[in-house]
């Protein structure tokens, strides 16, 4: 009997064979990409799982806090700022420069 014919035999007129050298790789590159797509899946929640983790998310703080932040901040540049161009007067300049603020941080930061 030939090949054909024990196919035949084997699975019916109708029926894929699952045994042929195509049928075969297709079944391993499947099987192939499913490991893939998992180790992708995977790998990603990980990586979801690292940001939650080394961010502040888990942090919460109230409006009026961080309103209150915002505002003392403002007003801490403002005023550095301004003490910056007092030292630029100082100097006979108009232009804000460089210079002006380190020597303000080394007369008012450092002790």
């Amino acid at each position: 009997i030939s090949n054909y014919n024990k196919l035949i035999n084997k699975y019916g007129p109708y029926q894929t064979c699952t045994k042929t050298p195509f049928a075969t790789l297709l079944k391993s590159t499947n099987k192939t990409k499913q490991k893939y797509e998992k180790s992708k899946k995977s790998s990603r929640k990980r990586k979801n799982k690292e940001k939650k983790s080394a961010g502040a998310e888990h942090l919460r703080i109230q409006t009026i806090a961080l309103e209150a932040l915002q505002e003392a901040t403002e007003d801490f540049i403002v005023r550095y700022f301004q003490d910056s161009n007092f030292c630029a007067l100082h100097a006979g300049r108009v232009t804000l420069m460089v210079k002006d603020m380190k020597l303000l941080n080394i007369l008012k930061f450092e002790p």
